[in-house]
Parts: structure tokens; C-alpha cells; sequence
């Protein structure tokens, strides 16, 4: 089973090159496509590992991680 990782990123080139790039070396890559559902997203996924940006559309970065940290402590 290929390792799982989501991408939080709202820049769409540093987020294609992150897919690219982690998908060529073997894992399983998710981004995130509306920022108001970024942790319905999430729990969807079922990540492995979470690449999380600070400046985001609606909710930044770090309240990001505040709720994702209420139910979870997957590696951010």
C-alpha cells in the first residue's frame, strides 16, 4: 500500500510540482480543491502525512493544524 499524502497548498504551481514530484518517488498524493472544506477533504483522504502552507484562502495555516490537531496527530 502506497503512503498517503494530502497537499494544503492554494498556489496551483507549487502544488502541481508537489503532486508531480511525490508522485514520481511511489506516493499517493491529494490537494486540497476548496479551502472551505479543507478538513472534510482531509478526513476523506486519510493521509499519512499533511504539506500544509500558511497563507490560505479563508482559515491560515496555523488554525489549519489548531482543528486537525482536535482529532488527530498525524505528522504536519
Amino acid at each position: 500500500m502506497k503512503e498517503k499524502i494530502l497537499i494544503i497548498e492554494d498556489d496551483f504551481t507549487i502544488q502541481t510540482q508537489l503532486k508531480n514530484l511525490l508522485s514520481g518517488n511511489g506516493y499517493e498524493v491529494f490537494a486540497v480543491t476548496d479551502f472551505s472544506k479543507t478538513i472534510e477533504q482531509l478526513k476523506e483522504a486519510a493521509p499519512h502525512l499533511v504539506i500544509l502552507d500558511i497563507k490560505l484562502p479563508g482559515n491560515n495555516g496555523f488554525e489549519i493544524c489548531s482543528q486537525i490537531r482536535t482529532f488527530s496527530d498525524i505528522p504536519i
